[in-house]
């Protein structure tokens, strides 16, 4: 089994090729390890790498390893799982990026804890493309009139979108809903829906982070293919 910093080499390298192929600078590409039921130690390791963003599901989870690995500096935490309300107050302030803003009464949930803590909250907007009613998100025709909205809040900024398609092995298949994510951006921008343009699309995991790119990612989520394989889990 090759080491995390092997696996990350791989993965930088696999990256240049796609940025390669479609004429983009590899810096525009932010590698956000998602290191979920990885210890402490295999995150300094990705860290120690190269790595500085690191990607969490679970607010517990997430609240252990902050308190064993805060003082790691530089390290930025992504949120990239749902968001319970009744959590968010416990994120706010230590999260750089929550990946999974998907309806309004969560936006003023995090508008009020980042007037308490004097911070302002940068979010991306979960998209669901394919309406699986097992994944989070809002469908994209909900997307701008809740951008509209969300332009009124002080404490929360919506920096670009996110989406998770269905798993499927050949890659390419993921390939629509990607161009179609971008596509959306897009025309948020182009109409000027939010109060400033969106610059961020969170798309591609282990298996198929090389097509997103290709599609414009400027966010990948990748863990299996830095970690290894997480027993009983799906892909990431």
């Amino acid at each position: 089994m090759d080491s995390i910093q092997e696996n990350i080499r791989k993965v930088a390298r696999q990256i240049s090729q796609a940025c390669e192929r479609c004429k983009r600078d590899p810096r525009s590409i932010t590698i956000v390890a998602v290191s979920k039921k990885k210890s402490a130690s295999q995150i300094r390791e990705a860290h120690q790498s190269g790595i500085i963003d690191m990607g969490e599901n679970y607010a517990q989870e997430f609240l252990e390893k902050w308190d064993q690995l805060h003082e790691i500096d530089p390290l930025r935490w992504h949120f990239v799982g749902h968001v319970q309300r009744r959590k968010a107050r416990e994120l706010i302030g230590k999260i750089t990026l929550i990946h999974s803003l998907d309806s309004y009464p969560l936006a003023w949930e995090i508008e009020k804890q980042g007037g308490v803590k004097k911070t302002v909250q940068n979010c991306l907007l979960q998209v669901s493309l394919a309406g699986e009613k097992n994944k989070s998100g809002l469908p994209p025709q909900q997307a701008l009139p809740l951008l509209k909205d969300l332009s009124q809040l002080k404490q929360v900024n919506i920096k670009g979108l996110m989406t998770l398609p269905p798993f499927f092995p050949d890659p390419e298949q993921s390939r629509p809903y990607y161009k179609t994510l971008r596509e959306l951006q897009d025309e948020i921008n182009r109409d000027r829906v939010y109060r400033s343009p969106l610059t961020e699309l969170s798309m591609g995991m282990s298996h198929d982070f090389t097509v997103a790119i290709e599609e414009g990612a400027t966010i990948v989520r990748i863990g299996t293919a830095i970690f290894g394989e997480r027993k009983n889990s799906n892909a990431s």
